[in-house]
C-alpha cells in the first residue's frame, strides 16, 4: 500500500512512480505549490535581499548565478609577463591564456613581430611582419604567379595559363574562345585543295572520304557543277527522258480549267481548308494523275483530275511515292 502525498490516505498504486491516490489530489497539490507564500532571502553571491516563493532559489539574478559558477570552477591567480610592454599582470580562470596585460597592448601586438626584409621581386628593403614576403600588393601578385606563358596558334598573342593546364594530354593553345573556335574550324594548316581554284583549306579527313569533290566555298562549287554539267540534263535526279516529257505548257484550255477548278472548290484548299483570302494569293491546281501521263492536254486538264491546294500541301502531294523522280516507273513513261 502507498500513502498519498496530499491527503495522506493509503491506496494501492498501479505503478511505483504514482504519488497521488486520485487526479483531484494531484491538481490540489499543484495549486498549493503556486499559492506558496512569498519570503525574503539573501543572495549567495552578492548577499543582497531578494523576494521569492521557492525554497530552491539561491541567487537574486542570472548574472549572480553565472558569477558563482565561474568562481567555483576558477583556477588560482597566476602572474604573467605582457609580450608587448613586458609588464607583469595577474590572470585567473578563463583568462589564464592571455598574453597581453590590456586591450591597448593587444591592439598593438603586431609591432613586436616587425623585422627588416628584402623584397624578392624589386629587391628593396622594408620593415614588416615576419609572415609577409613582399613589399607591396603588386610585388605579391608577381611573386606568387606560377602561370606559364604561351603563344596563341591563331593570332600569335602571348597569354598565361596555369601550369596544370599545360600538363594535360591536350594543353591550351588558344588565347580565347574565339581563337579556339577558329582553330577547330580551320586547323593549323591546309590539308585539302579546291577542285576548281586549287586554293588550300582545312577539311576534316572524314568529310574528305565522304565527298567525291572538295571546294573552298559555295561559289566554287556552283561554278564547278555548271562547268562540268553535273545535276543537269540526264544527270539531274528529276530527269525523266527528254525535254518534251517535262511539258511546262499545259495546253490552251489550262487557264480556263484552272479557274473553273478554283471556283468549284470555293477557293479553298481541299487538304487544310485555308481560303485564298487568308492565304494571301491564288491557290495552286494539282493534277491528281501527272500531266505527262496523258497524250493530250484536254484529257489531263479535265476537272475530275484537278484539285485546289495551297503550296505547302502541294509539296506534300509531290513527296514520297508521288515524287516526279518516280513517274517513270509508276506510269511506265
Amino acid at each position: 500500500m502507498k500513502k498519498c502525498s496530499y491527503c495522506l490516505c493509503k491506496f494501492k498504486g498501479n505503478s511505483n512512480s504514482q504519488k497521488f491516490c486520485s487526479k483531484d489530489c494531484q491538481i490540489k497539490k499543484q495549486k498549493d505549490r503556486k499559492n506558496k507564500p512569498i519570503k525574503t532571502s539573501n543572495c549567495s553571491q552578492c548577499k543582497e535581499l531578494y523576494i521569492t516563493n521557492s525554497d530552491r532559489k539561491k541567487y537574486c539574478s542570472e548574472n549572480c548565478r553565472k558569477k558563482a559558477k565561474a568562481r567555483r570552477i576558477a583556477k588560482p591567480l597566476i602572474t604573467k609577463k605582457c609580450k608587448f610592454c613586458e609588464g607583469s599582470f595577474g590572470v585567473e580562470g578563463k583568462s589564464r591564456n592571455s598574453v597581453f596585460c590590456s586591450e591597448e597592448c593587444r591592439k598593438q601586438r603586431w609591432r613586436y613581430k616587425l623585422v627588416e626584409k628584402k623584397c624578392p621581386v624589386c629587391l628593396s628593403l622594408f620593415t614588416t611582419d615576419k609572415r609577409i614576403t613582399t613589399c607591396s600588393r603588386e610585388c605579391s601578385i608577381i611573386y606568387f604567379d606560377t602561370r606559364v606563358q604561351l603563344e596563341c596558334i591563331i593570332c600569335g598573342v602571348s597569354f598565361k595559363v596555369s601550369k596544370s593546364r599545360t600538363e594535360r594530354a591536350t594543353p591550351t593553345q588558344c588565347c580565347s574562345e574565339k581563337c579556339y573556335r577558329e582553330s577547330r574550324r580551320t586547323g593549323k594548316s591546309a590539308n585539302c585543295h579546291c577542285d576548281l581554284c586549287g586554293e588550300g583549306f582545312y577539311k576534316a579527313p572524314s568529310l574528305q572520304k565522304k565527298h567525291k569533290n572538295n571546294f573552298c566555298s559555295h561559289e566554287c562549287m556552283g561554278k564547278y557543277y555548271s562547268k562540268q554539267g553535273l545535276f543537269a540534263g540526264e544527270n539531274s535526279p528529276t530527269y525523266i527522258g527528254s525535254f518534251d516529257r517535262h511539258k511546262k505548257y499545259y495546253g490552251a484550255t489550262w487557264h480556263s480549267q484552272r479557274r473553273k477548278a478554283r471556283q468549284r472548290d470555293n477557293f479553298t484548299c481541299q487538304t487544310c481548308g485555308i481560303t485564298e483570302k487568308n492565304y494571301g494569293q491564288e491557290l495552286s491546281i494539282h493534277h491528281k494523275i501527272p500531266f505527262i501521263a496523258f497524250e493530250t492536254s484536254e484529257e489531263a486538264n479535265e476537272l475530275k483530275n484537278l484539285i485546289s491546294l495551297c503550296e505547302p500541301c502541294h509539296r506534300i502531294e509531290h513527296s514520297g511515292e508521288n515524287h516526279p523522280t518516280k513517274y517513270k516507273d509508276k506510269y511506265n513513261i
